[in-house]
């Protein structure tokens, strides 16, 4: 695996492909999960969306201090803590699409905002929230559930166990629970007219439904399963299916582990490079899938930033001094003391 600062490419050939494409180096730059303030404050023009999801202190800071770089869709999906004050200032600055990224948030200061200010809550997208907190908002408004999306949650289990009469059979098609599953199965043998087979399909913990029902398989739909690279990769070999495949490509933008099939066409040669490019920037988008973190490499570039602290604080005078004694103190000799670490 080729390696790049602080993380890996997965696969070299897909690593080759970026980095001679300006709009696949640049989605592949900011989607660097190591990417620090530093490097994304340097980077002309500023990028107000990266900066404003950017996880960092120095970034909340900066944008508490120059409020024009906001961007207030990006701020919906930031992970820190800090960003609470930023959106109660500029909350008048909130539209739909923003609304979308806060109800989709697992931040618990983004949560604890929109149970201030429910009338930001988007409930479609919420209901599909799988974090904690936005199943305990979801609990005190049973009246505001979009049965659809919540069926397809397998965080609200529980709830929907209670609810069986207004389970979403559609929703319930890409819940992975493995109670979900089981409720599948049995509807499959019961009333099949009620699955969804293009939402089944795609859920990564229905395999076994898929293959234990072959007469409901379909490889178009197949596509976007997550879990489905191994069962698509021996498909190739038939010139039925490598046709389908090739001719729905769009369907694997929505498969987080496209990559992997992505890579496996480009070797076997099968599409050409320009479709390979554009597959790469959808993936780009959506999914970290072509890089994993250089975890050694970010090891290194921690204790380098903590060594100079480490030095000062192991030889400061007062710890040599006690180090010396305790040395005398059992027996050794001066000049035979090491003043190394």
């Amino acid at each position: 695996m080729a390696t790049n600062g602080t993380i890996i490419y997965n696969y070299p050939q897909i690593k080759e492909i970026i980095e001679n494409d300006p709009n696949s180096k640049e989605n592949a730059f900011y989607l660097n999960p190591c990417l620090t303030f530093s490097e994304l404050i340097n980077r002309k023009p500023i990028n107000a969306f990266e900066l404003s999801r950017h996880p960092s202190n120095n970034a909340i800071n900066f944008l508490i201090n120059n409020p024009s770089f906001i961007d207030m869709r990006g701020l919906a999906e930031n992970t820190n803590h800090k960003i609470g004050p930023l959106l109660e200032k500029y909350k008048d600055q909130i539209d739909k699409y923003t609304e979308d990224r806060l109800s989709e948030s697992c931040n618990p200061v983004i949560m604890n905002f929109l149970e201030k200010h429910p009338h930001h809550i988007h409930w479609y997208k919420l209901c599909a929230n799988k974090c904690e907190q936005a199943i305990r908002l979801i609990e005190q408004n049973i009246d505001k559930i979009i049965w659809r999306p919540f069926s397809s949650n397998s965080s609200a289990m529980h709830i929907l166990l209670e609810n069986i009469d207004k389970i979403d059979w559609i929703g319930l098609c890409l819940n992975t629970h493995p109670k979900a599953i089981e409720m599948l199965e049995n509807k499959i043998n019961e009333n099949p007219d009620q699955i969804m087979l293009f939402f089944l399909s795609e859920n990564p913990n229905a395999i076994n439904i898929m293959i234990n029902h072959p007469e409901l398989f379909n490889i178009n739909n197949f596509m976007r399963n997550s879990n489905g690279f191994s069962y698509i990769e021996k498909q190739m070999d038939n010139d039925i299916h490598l046709k389908t495949i090739k001719s729905n490509l769009s369907n694997l933008i929505y498969n987080s582990n496209n990559i992997q099939i992505i890579n496996k066409m480009w070797k076997l040669k099968i599409i050409s490079k320009e479709r390979i490019v554009s597959l790469i920037n959808y993936t780009l988008c959506i999914s970290r899938a072509v890089f994993d973190l250089d975890y050694q490499q970010m090891s290194k570039m921690r204790s380098k930033i903590l060594y100079p602290e480490l030095i000062a604080n192991v030889f400061h005078p007062d710890k040599m001094e006690k180090r010396i004694d305790h040395y005398l103190q059992n027996g050794g000799k001066f000049s035979n003391f090491d003043f190394n670490l």
